[in-house]
């Protein structure tokens, strides 16, 4: 196959801001207190330390129309992304349970006796180690983070840390986000985070209590053998590879993988990813500079009608692309030669187009 070159988890931030205030005093953290090289290397040898641990967790999310609670037991060995959750409440989920063993999740539903098989290996397959000082200094890039003293959550005492958004659009729809931390095993016992959609206000709380930390695990709890009379569902995932450079993810595919040839200034390749399902292949190449990203993605999959939901449409190299919006981030979509392609970030429509005009799709 030839190469043409063609004419930003909520779940890592908490982890890097988790350990912001190892070795701090209480006073707000600015990136020229502390070396991130050193708190990212700090973190992962505290996160990698928590070889499982149990409790409760009982999750709030309120909002003008939305008033609801959910607790469950929670079994987790973070490192193998081994997991239990045996939900306790409300009563209609009480007989719901998700397992995964790493490599197979599922989810079941004890009112229904239907159980829901995903396989994981083809996602595993693409997961990498993080860079944890890349993670922090984005949050040093994106918030102002200030320690506002200590509090106890239920039997731990804990650090309190508030991220404020330096930019809004920088942060997506969360608009304030504060962390309680224990003091102990520096474990995110607590979170609430303040968010708004479309003008429409949420408040999202994660509590755990009951906790203890690598402790026996009895045997099976991360398997599940389904009742003999359930109902099984089994879903596909795409199998999902990480790449660095666009030539191995072409070497990886049916198709030629084209890039562009017109980016804006400092952007740069940061990693590349394929995925295969039994209907289509994709490759999803993103580009980042000091401000943000860039996402630029093809995929055999013909999609009918890209103008969808579409805010408008331009024209990218002859072809009607659907132009789509959320808060600061713009995408464009389009077909050409039966493949779909798309440009999305944080720039204005026409820079996007230039981008996806850059793109030998024929």
């Amino acid at each position: 196959m030839n190469l043409r070159k063609s004419p930003r988890s909520v779940a890592a931030l908490a982890l890097a801001a988790l350990v912001v205030l190892s070795g701090c005093s209480a006073v707000p953290l600015s990136p020229d207190d502390v070396s991130a090289k050193e708190i990212g290397r700090q973190a992962q040898q505290k996160y990698e330390s928590i070889d499982n641990f149990h409790g409760t967790v009982t999750t709030s999310i309120t909002s003008p129309d939305t008033n609801r609670t959910i607790t469950s037991e929670v079994w987790k060995r973070p490192n193998s992304n081994e997991m239990r959750y045996e939900y306790v409440s409300p009563a209609s989920m009480s007989d719901t349970v998700m397992v995964s063993n790493g490599s197979v999740t599922w989810s079941y539903n004890g009112t229904e006796n239907t159980v829901r098989r995903t396989e994981l290996s083809g996602v595993g397959s693409a997961s990498t180690a993080p860079n944890y000082s890349r993670v922090l200094q984005n949050v040093f890039d994106r918030y102002e983070v200030d320690y506002e003293g200590s509090e106890s959550v239920g039997d731990r005492d804990a650090y309190v840390i508030e991220l404020t958004p330096k930019n809004e659009s920088s942060t997506g729809a969360i608009e304030e986000w504060t962390l309680w931390i224990d003091k102990d095993r520096w474990f995110p016992v607590k979170s609430k985070t303040e968010s708004s959609f479309d003008n429409r206000s949420m408040t999202t709380t994660t509590t755990y209590t009951n906790l203890t930390f690598d402790t026996e695990v009895p045997d099976g709890t991360f398997e599940f053998e389904p009742p003999a009379n359930a109902t099984v569902e089994t879903n596909e995932v795409p199998e999902i590879r990480g790449y660095d450079s666009v030539s191995e993810a072409d070497a990886n595919v049916s198709f030629d993988v084209t890039e562009p040839s017109q980016l804006p200034d400092g952007f740069e390749l940061t990693r590349a990813m394929v995925s295969n399902s039994s209907d289509a292949e994709s490759v999803t190449l993103t580009y980042e500079n000091d401000s943000g990203s860039l996402v630029v993605r093809q995929s055999t999959q013909s999609t009918q009608s890209t103008q969808v939901d579409a805010d408008e449409t331009v024209t990218v190299n002859g072809h009607e692309a659907a132009v789509s919006t959320y808060e600061d981030t713009t995408s464009l979509a389009w077909t050409c030669d039966g493949r779909t392609y798309s440009v999305t970030g944080e720039l204005s429509t026409d820079r996007l187009a230039d981008v996806g005009s850059s793109l030998d799709c024929e």
